[in-house]
């Protein structure tokens, strides 16, 4: 067993950041992949424009919540998130600005204000992780790790550290006092995604399983327009296309939101519902932005996506689907990225803070990535260090059964219809049916798989949003049902699942409970 002051499990934006804080503390980032922070799209919201302020952008951000949203920690973000852009601008972060040196600010869907700033037109998330990884790489504390965490460690209801299964498929214990979860979301269990594979939800399972406290599962929200090239993960189409005047349209060149007050920049569920009923109709849908001046050099990234499957987006109209693109659920946290269970965080996605309710505003991801980041890292660099506890013994045990599950795996891979299952009967609109359907099916699939295989994981996971979706019955934000097509006033409040099983919890009340934890 390796031993270190802070582990992070996850290298995007969000685990990078709380890194950056803790330069008076060993940290060991487990890092599976580059996470999602690198494919963002599109930008950071932040009031920093002449004609907006904090206040603004709190008022949009609980509008797109649907309700449900925490205003003590959309405030958080919100006024911290001006700072944060300062930050990445002292890091010479390459944030597109006009002639005179200003930072260039676009608008998004549902945002009243220009707020939005952007890095090389859609390549934000890349260019602000690199700069935050190459300050990280810099600090003599930190290492990587490459591998896959698959079970937190625990003693005494505290988590003391992970088990770790490397690309050799060897598994090994890190145990620390502080343990942060930054995996990221769900996205890859559906069969159209933005995401990588390893969002797969396993950082809620993992959380979930050593008795931490969930929030909003739920609510995943569909992107409505990703390249529609196949299945798996599909290249975005920023949001910011359409704020350069892009159309959604169908097969015969109409507009598909031309009736909506909001047009093209309406809410991301309602373009994607819209879309969504086109498409099962068998309709097809495109983004037109053959009007927008200099898409090549505005959208690179996207000109280039559409380039690779033949498509000359400033001639002919981008073919497009909605897609799997961010969970506003995940593990409960308060507003330095506490869970429910001593010595863990949790950060970005993986995180529920309350900020998203049941619809995240556009742009304001990677905002809560940094602003919640540091607030983690500053947390755990300014807490008291507690001695190990952990049992030997019961750590080689855990290791040794996740070695064996590992060796043991059956041939084959018996998930590879749960992507599918997802999209199908959890995607864009369930129903009790649809969901019950899931549910049955998730269950066959766990009579497949030991608890210690690493894909037990994802159907962990999947049956976690699955069973909130049922329980939640109306519609609300990024959550649809066909059975319950309206949104229920006594329904305003956030879906818990803990040790007393599911239940919804007005905002001031899960103060309470917060508060009691204490």
């Amino acid at each position: 067993m390796k031993y270190t002051d802070t582990i992070i499990i996850g290298a995007g934006l969000a685990g990078l950041t709380t890194a950056l804080q803790l330069r008076n503390r060993s940290v060991a980032i487990v890092r599976p992949g580059d996470g999602c922070s690198v494919l963002a799209r599109g930008g950071i919201a932040a009031a920093i424009g002449d004609d907006d302020s904090p206040r603004h952008h709190v008022a949009d951000t609980l509008v797109a919540a649907a309700g449900i949203a925490d205003p003590d920690a959309v405030q958080i973000l919100a006024d911290e998130g001006v700072q944060r852009i300062a930050e990445l601008c002292e890091m010479a972060v390459g944030f597109d600005r006009d002639d005179d040196g200003v930072l260039k600010l676009g608008r998004e869907a549902l945002h009243s204000r220009d707020r939005i700033v952007h890095a090389a037109g859609d390549e934000t998330g890349r260019h602000v992780t690199e700069a935050v990884r190459t300050r990280v790489e810099s600090m003599p504390n930190v290492t990587f790790v490459d591998g896959r965490a698959v079970e937190l460690l625990t003693d005494d209801s505290r988590v003391c550290g992970v088990v770790v299964i490397d690309n050799d498929g060897t598994a090994e214990a890190l145990a620390a006092p502080a343990t942060v979860l930054a995996t990221g979301g769900v996205g890859a269990l559906y069969a159209h995604t933005t995401n990588p594979p390893s969002a797969r939800g396993e950082g809620i399972a993992m959380a979930a399983r050593a008795g931490a406290r969930l929030a909003d599962l739920e609510f995943v929200q569909f992107h409505p327009t990703a390249l529609n090239a196949g299945t798996g993960r599909l290249p975005l189409l920023s949001e910011a296309i359409r704020g350069q005047g892009a159309t959604i349209i169908d097969e015969d060149g109409q507009s598909i939101m031309a009736d909506h007050p909001d047009g093209d920049l309406a809410g991301r569920d309602v373009i994607a519902r819209r879309l969504w009923r086109r498409i099962t109709d068998e309709v097809a849908v495109f983004v037109d932005a053959t009007d927008v001046d200099d898409f090549h050099e505005q959208f690179p990234a996207a000109d280039q996506a559409c380039r690779r499957i033949g498509i000359d987006p400033t001639a002919d109209p981008i073919p497009v689907t909605p897609a799997a693109h961010y969970h506003m659920g995940g593990v409960a946290t308060d507003d330095t990225g506490r869970t429910s269970v001593e010595g863990l965080w949790a950060v970005g996605e993986v995180a529920s803070t309350g900020v998203h309710g049941a619809n995240r505003l556009a742009s304001n991801s990677l905002l809560e990535a940094l602003v919640f980041g540091t607030r983690a890292g500053r947390h755990i660099a300014h807490s008291r260090r507690r001695p190990h506890q952990l049992s030997l013994r019961r750590v080689d045990a855990m290791v040794n059964y996740w070695q064996q599950g590992v060796s043991d795996a059956p041939p084959g891979d018996p998930l590879k219809q749960l992507p599918m299952v997802m999209w199908n009967h959890v995607g864009i609109e369930r129903s009790g049916h649809s969901l019950r359907a899931a549910r049955t099916r998730l269950n066959r699939y766990f009579e497949l798989l030991d608890r210690f295989d690493p894909r037990r994981l994802a159907l962990e996971a999947a049956r976690h949003v699955t069973d909130a979706a049922l329980a939640r019955r109306e519609s609300r934000g990024a959550h649809f049902r066909t059975d319950f097509p309206k949104a229920d006033q006594r329904q305003a409040s956030r879906t818990i699942v803990d040790e007393r099983g599911i239940r919804l919890i007005a905002t001031d009340q899960y103060h309470v409970l917060e508060e009691h934890r204490r």
